[in-house]
């Protein structure tokens, strides 16, 4: 027997049944969905952000205006070396926050990002984002981009500046950045999580294809 998660329009639902197995359908994971209007240059006032996360999104960049030196940092502008640096002590130090060691604590998760980031890097499909507060990283965003879809992935942020609202802010900005390029479609992948929802995602289900191999059969 063998399963896999896959999107509802994914060209392996219309492959044949193997020989001498059955197969299943049924709804699996939750991936909530921000659809984006390609050209809108403001996330604060796009009409698919409800307007309560428009208006805090205003408010974390006004907070940053008073902060000399802030800034967002771009994909082409740190090392893959140094964004997964960055990444790995945001996302830790948040996580240990909880009591939690967050995926990144895997030196296995690691090595295969600092393998596989200069690639994606390289063509075109990765997005990193970084805010710098007066010289530190406040928040680190990672993500996505290929065939007209961005993935919001994974991110971290230092609890220091929590004030400033780092996640917040990062992810206007990938929002921004995804439609300048046209997408229509944020994928903010697998999990219900409160903060998909308040940017306005809607529930999008992966769908678990199952094939059973009929006994008997060698």
């Amino acid at each position: 027997m063998g399963d896999g998660r896959v999107l509802p329009d994914a060209a392996s639902l219309r492959l044949p049944c193997p020989d001498h197995c059955s197969e299943a359908v049924e709804d699996a994971d939750t991936c909530p969905v921000l659809h984006l209007s390609p050209g809108c240059a403001d996330a604060a006032t796009h009409p698919a952000i409800p307007a309560r996360q428009r208006r805090k999104l205003r408010m974390a960049r006004h907070r940053l205006s008073r902060s000399p030196g802030a800034a967002v940092v771009a994909t082409r502008e740190r090392t893959p070396r140094q964004w997964l640096d960055a990444l790995v002590e945001t996302h830790t130090t948040r996580w240990e926050g909880r009591g939690l060691p967050g995926v990144l604590a895997d030196p296995r998760t690691r090595a295969f990002h600092g393998d596989a980031l200069a690639g994606l890097v390289e063509r075109g499909i990765a997005r990193l984002f970084a805010l710098r507060i007066g010289g530190g990283i406040a928040g680190v965003y990672y993500g996505f981009s290929h065939c007209g879809r961005a993935y919001g992935y994974l991110g971290g942020f230092d609890p220091r500046f929590a004030y400033y609202s780092p996640g917040t802010v990062l992810l206007g900005h990938a929002i921004e950045d995804a439609m300048r390029e046209g997408v229509r479609e944020l994928h903010l992948l697998r999990g219900g999580e409160a903060y998909k929802y308040a940017w306005g995602a809607v529930d999008r289900h992966t769908l678990k294809l199952t094939f059973v191999r009929h006994t008997g059969h060698g």
